[in-house]
């Protein structure tokens, strides 16, 4: 039996053990949401309760977007979807068409869409049948579907409203005729300007009349064209004006092959809050003599000079996604990958398993096969942490990169399971194979995966250099090229291990195997220890002392189990799998049962950081928006307990008498965001400067741009600062 023999073979059992608790509580994550828990909140408004027989009312079905949060226009854009009313009417009711209110446009990773970030309201007129008498009860609801989305996230959601009329002479209260005044401004105008269009070089030319004299605002938040027609237009390029007289000529980028309509139909903003609705008809057009040349918007040199034309209408957003972006992501994931196998928690497993390839009577097709079900373990775990992170984020959950340490029930699991490899590696108890090791080969290519999935999972809610940018950029890509880049960050990390499976000359390089690894087993079996304590520190913030001996009892129940079942089998006695089965049953349903925040206030003591200065506030958007237009310099940083890197940060660079010394004297304003729990607000700003994990560590100057700065601070770089 090799060296690590009992620590691969053990690792199926703790395996499925850390898997259980890791599931139960992302389950429980999911099934939480309710349907009352929506992110825009719907509520009918009817103008005039007792409507006419015979006549029309006015419903306004008023939307409210959370904070962060934003509806659609009937075309969404690049993304998006309309709002969807399916009316249940009494009588013969009929409604008509939603009207929308003039949207706004909003950039995000290159893509255009056509947004509501604050409340807005969808008038529908409703039909009331003739001969119904004074009196008549209409008791009308609707199914509601409509989509809300961050910048970085999408939930479809629904909802069923129901409101009352009753037939009545139709009078209208002035409070409701004050607020349906104010809802119908809002809308586009209807009056009808003459409008022809015309294709131009994989352009349409807007042509309409519209009065010299009228004022037109150019800038991002004025003028623009919304069309109603999908798969027309390339929504994020630049649309370009110019006038002649009473005469505007507009410029919009078409979508490569893109079918041109008889007519196109939209709506024109022309300034701030103000649009036409235009239907333009198709005709030749005549471009005056002063007309900029118009190019190609899908190329390069079109799109240079469509946004040297109309700077005024660029925003500040990300770089289209191109090719080169995915490659700069895939490269980045790929070398932070490799930083992970330096990780205390992963180099122990690492180090051993390439010292038990160093042996020379394996054939080198055993070394192969043995490195390559290593490295798949280790791919197949960041495609799966990968793959739940663009799920979550999907149905509308505000993570990022090592969200599951985030719930209190992962960091037990975690805990408990770096526990019982130190208690393993320390000799406390060793676990033959469970078919009686009569199959070597089999024995060895399991192991190995299993040994590459644990590693895996234990590594990747670190993030360091490189690796998150990588993981930021991911986040914005689709789904397939982010999943290629998780992949990346797996490949990169079971690099080391391929290249001393399937090079020899690396292999020769490596000590051989010798009574000194059982010496060597033992001392790596302390960077385990320290990594459990480490996770039992951070759940002990996260839920507080009571919680902590809790766990404490898992990890005893956990490793007498495990114990004792290596002791049956050394004696070969039967069904000796038992007294494991039965721990991890237990542990699993005490675990799930653990409490998910502290029980009591006073029980989650917190030892004392950079955070607890005076000198440090909590960090908030808002904060950040009022100190920057005060024009104060601001260090912001964002942390976790269950992230080393920066506690580590804290302790040598942060909170240091000579670090706060500095910012006081230069008038830099500290914020901090605690990460530990889980933040939505601090996903979302992640999300916004392309970053899914922390640390992360900004300095907004009084003027300038922002700086991203290293994650690995000293003490001279903060001081510098400014």
């Amino acid at each position: 039996m090799t060296i690590l023999a009992s620590v691969y073979r053990a690792f199926g059992c703790l395996f499925c053990w850390a898997l259980a608790l890791f599931l139960f509580p992302l389950s429980a994550a999911t099934l939480s949401d309710s349907d009352s828990d929506l992110h825009i909140e719907p509520q009918f408004i009817a103008e005039s309760s007792t409507p006419m027989a015979g006549g029309k009312v006015t419903i306004a079905l008023e939307m409210k977007p959370h904070n962060g949060w934003h509806g659609y226009w009937k075309n969404g854009g690049d993304a998006g979807q309309e709002t969807e009313i399916i009316w249940h009417f009494p009588r013969k009711i009929t409604a008509g068409a939603i009207q929308y209110p003039i949207p706004e446009k909003m950039k995000v990773a290159g893509l255009m869409s056509y947004v509501y970030r604050h409340d807005y309201r969808l008038l529908v007129d409703l039909n009331i049948p003739a001969g119904l008498p004074i009196g008549t009860e209409l008791p009308i609801s609707a199914q509601l579907n409509w989509l809300a989305c961050t910048d970085t996230s999408c939930v479809p959601e629904t909802a069923e409203r129901h409101f009352l009329l009753r037939i009545g002479k139709g009078e209208v209260s002035p409070e409701n005729q004050s607020l349906f005044q104010t809802f119908r401004r809002a809308l586009p105008e209807t009056s009808g300007i003459p409008a022809l269009f015309a294709e131009k070089e994989n352009n349409i030319v807007l042509k309409l009349d519209y009065p010299e004299q009228e004022k037109v605002n150019t800038a991002s938040d004025g003028l623009w064209f919304f069309p109603s027609q999908d798969g027309v237009f390339d929504y994020s390029a630049n649309q370009q004006l110019f006038r002649q007289g009473d005469t505007l000529f507009l410029v919009l980028p078409l979508r490569n092959k893109a079918q041109i309509p008889s007519n196109i139909e939209g709506v024109l903003r022309l300034k701030d809050n103000q649009g036409f609705w235009i239907n333009a008809r198709k005709d030749s057009i005549s471009l005056p003599d002063k007309a900029p040349v118009i190019l190609s918007s899908n190329s390069e040199e079109g799109q240079a000079k469509t946004v040297a034309a109309n700077p005024a209408n660029q925003e500040e957003a990300p770089p289209r996604h191109s090719g080169k972006l995915l490659w700069l992501a895939l490269g980045g994931a790929f070398i932070g990958g490799l930083i992970l196998n330096i990780m205390p928690c992963v180099f122990p497993i690492l180090s051993l398993k390439a010292l038990s390839l160093a042996r020379t009577h394996a054939p080198e097709k055993a070394h192969r096969l043995e490195a390559s079900a290593y490295s798949a373990g280790v791919i197949m775990v960041c495609l799966g942490l990968g793959g739940s992170l663009l799920l979550f984020r999907a149905g509308g959950h505000a993570v990022g990169w090592a969200f599951q340490l985030q719930y209190p029930h992962i960091v037990l699991a975690l805990m408990v399971l770096t526990a019982m490899i130190g208690f393993n590696l320390a000799g406390l108890f060793e676990l033959p194979s469970f078919n009686g090791g009569t199959n070597p080969k089999q024995d060895s290519l399991l192991g190995a995966f299993t040994t590459g999935a644990l590693a895996a999972f234990i590594a990747t809610p670190c993030t360091g250099p490189f690796m998150a940018a990588a993981i930021g950029v991911a986040l914005v890509l689709s789904p397939i090229e982010s999943l290629m880049v998780f992949a990346g960050l797996g490949f990169g990390m079971a690099l080391p291990f391929l290249a001393i499976g399937f090079i020899p000359s690396v292999r020769r390089l490596l000590p051989r195997p010798g009574a000194w690894m059982a010496t060597m087993r033992h001392i790596l079996a302390i960077p385990m220890f320290i990594t459990s304590l480490w996770l039992g520190w951070t759940l002990g913030h996260q839920i507080g002392s009571d919680g902590l001996i809790v766990a404490l009892g898992i990890c005893l129940l956990s490793a007498s189990g495990l114990w004792w079942t290596g002791k049956r089998q050394q004696k070969g006695k039967d069904y000796s799998f038992l007294p494991a089965l039965i721990a991890i049953i237990f542990s699993v349903i005490i675990g799930a049962f653990t409490p998910s925040r502290p029980i009591a206030q006073e029980a989650s003591p917190k030892t004392e950081t950079a955070a607890d200065a005076p000198e440090v506030q909590r960090f908030s958007e808002n904060a950040v928006e009022e100190l920057h237009r005060q024009k104060k310099p601001l260090f912001i940083y964002f942390s976790a307990d269950w992230c080393l890197t920066c506690k580590v940060n804290e302790k040598m660079a942060i909170d240091r008498d000579s670090t706060r010394q500095a910012f006081r004297q230069k008038g830099i304003v500290t914020l901090h965001g605690d990460w530990t729990n889980g933040d939505p607000e601090i996903t979302r700003f992640l999300g916004k400067v392309h970053r899914s994990g922390i640390p992360l560590y900004l300095y907004y100057p009084a003027e300038g741009e922002i700086q991203i700065l290293p994650q690995i601070l000293t003490t001279g770089l903060l001081q510098n600062l400014g």
